[in-house]
């Protein structure tokens, strides 16, 4: 039998209190009981108060806790996953490029986190933080990274979100609108049965840019991909204030430039704008291809 994990959405508040700056320090500091999590409380709304197993201070100081039952985590993780802690991109579960410091963020992911690892100087340094993602989650790379200098995270690369509708590719056009711009890339024809496509959604007026990728066919010389809601692969967010162009984007990515070949817009490699892209794409009832010539493409 399954245990089922129940979080509520004051429970997700409560761990990520810390990162909410602003408002987080006029309010009482919450209460989780991982048995219950259900009925998390908050300390000026009863006298009585349960022994807590997490209790984060909105002063932002430290306050030694048990650690969480495994399945609390990964209860947590999937709230995250599927709420992002009530927050829009490109905050990343409570943490906002550009806003947050890293001493508040990992004070905090220590809490559900597998492992954190940081490189570098103190000035300037990557963290990679290892998630433990809930077994129905199909997660290829759980890994988080972090790009923090002079203490402020400034860049977040989700390397996978697994198979949450959230950030699907119906969902994230319909939640945020056309992107600046759409880069894909793929294969002339298909080497060693494999012909991948991707999609690129970037969105430098909001610090965001999303991957996705399937595999396509050739037909009649067209490569043809043909989308129905899949899933997002990496992510990477920054603040919009640093006004990156596609290209710096990629380039502080893992991930997203992990073929050689350029990405091509998406005006140039198809006979569609990023206005019929978004039209076409946005609905998550019906499956819509886009063809790009096959001799467009260089050889892999």
């Amino acid at each position: 039998m399954k245990t089922k994990y129940h979080v509520t959405s004051l429970a997700v508040f409560a761990l990520f209190c810390l990162l909410l700056l602003a408002g987080c320090s006029q309010l009482p500091a919450p209460v989780i009981d991982p048995t219950n999590p259900a009925a998390a409380t908050n300390s000026s709304a009863s006298t009585t108060v349960p022994s807590p197993t997490l209790k984060l201070a909105a002063t932002l100081t430290p306050i030694p806790s048990p650690t969480l039952h495994p399945g609390e985590k990964m209860a947590i993780v999937l709230d995250l996953l599927q709420n992002n802690a009530g927050c829009k991109l490109p905050c990343w579960w409570g943490i906002t490029p550009g806003i947050t410091l890293w001493e508040d963020a990992r004070r905090v992911l220590e809490e559900i986190v597998f492992k954190i690892v940081e490189k570098g100087s103190q000035e300037k340094f990557v963290s990679y933080v290892e998630i433990d993602f809930p077994e129905p989650l199909h997660v290829d790379d759980p890994r988080h990274i972090y790009d923090v200098i002079d203490g402020t995270i400034v860049f977040i690369q989700i390397m996978d979100v697994g198979d949450v509708l959230t950030y699907n590719l119906s969902a994230v056009l319909t939640d945020y609108g056309p992107p600046g711009s759409i880069w894909l890339k793929t294969w002339p024809r298909e080497y060693m049965e494999e012909l991948p496509f991707t999609i690129v959604l970037f969105y430098p007026h909001l610090g965001i840019m999303v991957y996705y990728g399937i595999e396509a066919e050739e037909v009649d010389g067209q490569i043809q991909a043909c989308f129905h809601d899949d899933s997002a692969g990496p992510m990477a967010l920054w603040s919009p204030e640093r006004q990156m162009d596609f290209q710096e984007a990629i380039n502080d990515t893992i991930s997203f430039r992990e073929y050689g070949e350029p990405y091509q817009s998406l005006e140039e490699s198809t006979d569609m704008t990023v206005n019929d892209f978004y039209e076409a794409f946005k609905n998550s009832e019906t499956e819509s291809c886009l063809e790009t010539p096959s001799s467009f493409w260089p050889e892999p």
